[in-house]
């Protein structure tokens, strides 16, 4: 038998970091004709990472307008009290009817970055309509197409992460860390400058339209990933993907998550002036996202330490403890220091929920998975929250609205550990039945 010789090839990968680790390649000599694999090349490099950093920055500084100031935008240009009720709580809806379908475009078309970027840009032209809008009932149509567009972004943007990521999964969170800085840097630069008052929407619409260009731009350099062609024994979409034990058990935990913290999301401002007395909302907002910041940057090592299954876990004993002091007639002082929690009750299980679902489809249907899980995890359960906190409300107290959904998330908290098994193996590799 011919025995093969080799050389040893050292190559110096560049990291996220600055540092460099080597790895050592088998490479054949000029004289020796045997094919051999074709390594796989390293995935995440130094320009990757700014790339990505960059545009997830530049995508939340774009949400840092829209979440804060698109009710004060709608009661600008005329809306109603009610009717800017009524508008935005269709984005829900929205949200669980449309990410789906960008999805399952992006991975039938194999063209994962050209569908984003699509998405980034129909968005924005619908949002800068908004003030040349000659009714209302054309404004609310046009938010509403807006939001068709924009609530597909985030699952789109994961998808193509975790698929140029590959197995460096853990770096996820050091890039959608940039995010949460965009939208802090963002909410403070339109709070400094004053946007939001009479004789403003000018300086709104000016920054959306600069930030905007800028989340386009930064997509169309991402790293083009396209989706893999199917085998053909591959597995097409089946809601059969998300009826195993396991995913199951994490889909529900999620929702829970996500459901719960509605009562935060919807009614946290106006608790903070009817109960507290403190107007303030604005500073109180910022401080969840600084707080989070940390987690998301070190979700890697977290994972590494305690799996997928004990960090949505984390979170929703963060979700249950902040929602216990939220329900127990509170001092501001210490609605303050529960704030921080946020780096759990969002970044922990945000970070769990889009590893797991990068791990548990399959290559060729990445996209569609994250998009189908934002909509049940994310849309459904906001609209399942936000209706259940309000009713709550209007019925009782913002304690017991409080108090109900802590056992709730308690409850989702308790099924994660119980059920999710199986998916704290190999990065990459999902070990489910």
């Amino acid at each position: 038998m011919n025995r093969v010789h080799f050389r040893v090839l050292r190559v110096r990968v560049a990291l996220h970091g600055g540092e460099g680790r080597e790895q050592v390649r088998p490479v054949q000599t000029a004289s020796e004709r045997t094919v051999m694999p074709t390594p796989a090349p390293a995935t995440e490099t130094r320009p990757a990472y700014v790339r990505f950093s960059l545009y997830y920055a530049l995508l939340f500084m774009v949400n840092g307008i829209v979440y804060p100031y698109l009710p004060v935008i709608l009661d600008g240009i005329g809306f109603s009290k009610t009717e800017i009720g009524s508008v935005l709580g269709l984005a829900p809806l929205v949200g669980v009817a449309a990410p789906p379908v960008w999805g399952g475009l992006a991975d039938l078309l194999r063209r994962r970055r050209l569908v984003l970027t699509t998405a980034i840009g129909l968005g924005g032209c619908l949002f800068l309509a908004l003030p040349f809008s000659p009714a209302l009932s054309i404004t609310a149509g046009l938010v509403v197409l807006y939001y068709v567009c924009r609530e597909a972004v985030i699952p789109l943007s994961d998808g193509i992460t975790f698929a140029h990521l590959g197995r460096r999964r853990e770096v996820y969170g050091r890039v959608r860390a940039f995010g949460s800085l965009g939208f802090v840097a963002s909410a403070a630069l339109m709070a400094a400058v004053g946007a939001g008052r009479p004789g403003t929407m000018h300086l709104l619409f000016g920054a959306y339209a600069v930030f905007c260009i800028g989340h386009a731009a930064a997509s169309a350099f991402l790293p083009d990933v396209p989706a893999p062609e199917r085998t053909a024994g591959g597995h097409e979409f089946s809601w059969t993907l998300f009826c195993r034990p396991a995913v199951l058990g994490f889909v529900f935990a999620a929702f829970m998550a996500r459901a719960t913290m509605m009562g935060y999301y919807s009614f946290f401002s106006l608790f903070l002036r009817e109960q507290l007395g403190f107007s303030g909302v604005g500073y109180l907002w910022a401080l969840g996202p600084i707080a989070e910041i940390p987690v998301i940057f070190f979700s890697g090592w977290m994972i590494r330490r305690i799996g997928l299954r004990g960090l949505l876990a984390l979170g929703l004993g963060a979700v249950t403890l902040r929602l216990a002091v939220y329900a127990s007639h509170p001092t501001l002082v210490a609605v303050v220091a529960i704030q921080a929690l946020h780096c759990l009750t969002f970044g922990a299980v945000h970070v769990a929920s889009v590893t797991f679902v990068d791990r548990v489809f399959p290559p060729h249907l990445k996209a569609t998975g994250q998009s189908v899980f934002a909509a049940v995890a994310v849309g459904m359960a906001s609209l399942a929250g936000s209706s259940l906190a309000g009713w709550l409300v209007q019925r009782w107290s913002y304690s017991i609205m409080y108090g109900v959904l802590s056992v709730l998330a308690l409850i989702g908290m308790i099924v994660a550990w119980i059920s999710v098994r199986g998916i704290d193996g190999t990065p990459g590799e999902s070990t489910l039945p």
